[in-house]
């Protein structure tokens, strides 16, 4: 480990640099976030035996990172999991989203906070997950449909110029900053070499700028959580008393854990990998004060009717195209990449067109026909199955995780799949 890096973090002792380097040489961990209404804790367990609880996370678990493979299995394929870093799960943690909730989470890509949110609010609420990279916001959207999340709008914005009429209008905010990626170095080299004192002064100044606005689109009485994967204290408590002192935020302090560290800014902590199971990462939670009027959006109306499918649910039309969606709330003046769980589109010579990713949806499983692991592998490599049902179309499962929608005709399921996405998975 770089030692103009180390001698940079003066809040460290010696031991604990000594402590921080020697961390360096171990193997990371991940983590499997595992959608508890799609699969229980105890097949989880039975499929991948070695998984070890997360600290904090009940429906979670941790393992080394070179050891298994699980982004291979085809569970994982179906929407069963999640993988990403364990320090990364406790954003959503401490910020405890709900399902009343109008969550922003301003830098959303690779998706993992985004996702993690979204099953503790079992699907419900509202979550408009940013991103400013055209091509990472395309992730963010992909993800939405893996998932089956219907309480998810992917936008594409810069944050700095995200519409000013949303001030005061979201009730948790999730800013996990760009940084100069300390946290990272075991994970990729790439970051230690890039790595010098003038890129954490430049983040720094980005993340000030950031904070400001994160802050300004909380609704009063709302939280923000902020948190980077770096060590430095530019971009960590620097951020923060930059934020104090700018706006009228109060500090909510995080409860100490035999696992954290506290900061140098009392109420806020460091996760660090010689004392978590994880690479690393500094949060701090904001509260606004309730002393201004919130922004109230106006909410869109659904469709009086939809005959295509069996759904009891709202139902609503953005582009031409049929969406579900969780909260009916008007986002028109927002780059809207993914407006909710995209349904399919209407065709006046073929009817609807279900998208495949209608099948991930959990409340199409009564719905559904089950396959067996067989057919489902099978199914997973692109080939018909044999379904002794009447010609329509049907959502695919494998026991409780709706995976595809098929067309039977004449006692053979036409494979949907979606071509990209085909894959044959040996030895799971």
């Amino acid at each position: 480990m770089n030692e103009t890096f180390l001698n940079h973090l003066t809040y460290l002792s010696s031991t604990d640099k000594e402590l921080l380097k020697k961390s360096q040489d171990e193997s990371p961990f991940n983590a499997l976030l595992f959608d508890q209404e799609k699969i229980s804790q105890e097949e989880i367990l039975a499929t991948f035996p070695f998984l070890k609880n997360h600290p904090f996370i009940n429906n979670a678990f941790i393992y080394q990172k070179e050891d298994y493979h699980l982004g291979n299995h085809f569970l994982f394929e179906l929407g069963a999991y999640y993988l990403l870093e364990p320090c990364a799960l406790m954003a959503n943690y401490l910020l405890n989203p709900n399902e009343d909730d109008l969550l922003l989470d301003c830098c959303a890509a690779p998706g993992g906070k985004m996702i993690h949110a979204s099953f503790m609010m079992h699907n419900k609420g509202m979550i408009v997950a940013n991103e400013i990279s055209k091509s990472r916001v395309n992730i963010l959207a992909s993800q939405v449909e893996k998932y089956g999340r219907k309480n998810i709008i992917v936008t594409n914005h810069d944050l700095l110029s995200f519409p000013s009429i949303y001030h005061n209008t979201f009730s948790k905010v999730l800013l996990d900053a760009p940084c100069s990626g300390s946290a990272m170095f075991r994970k990729n080299q790439k970051m230690e070499e890039d790595w010098s004192l003038e890129k954490v002064k430049r983040c720094s100044s980005l993340q000030k700028e950031l904070i400001l606005k994160a802050y300004d689109l909380l609704v009063p009485g709302g939280i923000l959580l902020y948190s980077t994967c770096s060590f430095s204290q530019e971009e960590d408590e620097e951020v923060i008393a930059y934020l104090l002192n700018k706006r009228d935020a109060k500090l909510i302090e995080i409860p100490l854990n035999p696992m954290f560290m506290e900061g140098t800014l009392k109420g806020t902590i460091h996760l660090f990998p010689y004392l978590f199971p994880g690479e690393g990462h500094f949060f701090s939670l904001i509260r606004k004060p309730n002393n201004e009027l919130r922004h109230e959006l106006k909410r869109n109306k659904p469709l009086d009717q939809f005959p295509y499918l069996p759904l009891k649910e709202d139902i609503y039309s953005y582009q031409n195209h049929y969406y579900l969606r969780s909260y009916p709330y008007e986002l028109s003046s927002l780059k809207i990449i993914s407006n909710g769980l995209f349904l399919g589109d209407y065709d006046p010579k073929l009817g609807f067109i279900y998208s495949h990713f209608l099948g991930r949806y959990k409340n199409m499983l009564p719905y559904s026909i089950s396959l067996s692991k067989e057919e489902t592998l099978s199914y997973l490599e692109g080939n018909p199955i044999k379904l002794d049902k009447e010609n329509g179309y049907y959502v695919l499962s494998y026991k409780n995780i709706p995976f595809g929608i098929t067309k039977v005709s004449q006692g053979i399921g036409k494979n949907h799949y979606p071509k990209g996405l085909r894959k044959r998975y040996k030895n799971n």
